[in-house]
């Protein structure tokens, strides 16, 4: 058995909200703990994951893609970016 993650249209994943996790310090660290959550099931499935990157993978949607046991994708179709790192921001509890 396995999991095939994708996208739909010429995005894989744009990531977090951060306009959403902007309105207030809870609601960031609530989005962040679900997301490590997230991370941490696909992580330790017991089945092979394969990120089937459509699209452009932004922030946490490229973490997505890294947690997959196997990503797949065309270049021709999309860039692979973190700009959190340009920001300063952490993805971290």
């Amino acid at each position: 058995k396995s999991l095939i993650i994708t996208g739909k249209g010429k995005f894989f994943c744009n990531g977090l909200d951060l306009r959403g996790m902007d309105s207030s310090p809870t609601t960031f660290e609530d989005m962040l703990t679900e997301y490590w959550r997230l991370l941490a099931r696909v992580l330790v499935l017991d089945c092979q994951t394969v990120a089937a990157i459509n699209g452009h993978a932004f922030g946490a949607g490229l973490f997505l893609a890294l947690a997959c046991d196997w990503r797949i994708m065309r270049t021709q179709r999309g860039f692979l970016n973190f700009p959190e790192l340009g920001l300063g921001m952490r993805l971290r509890k």
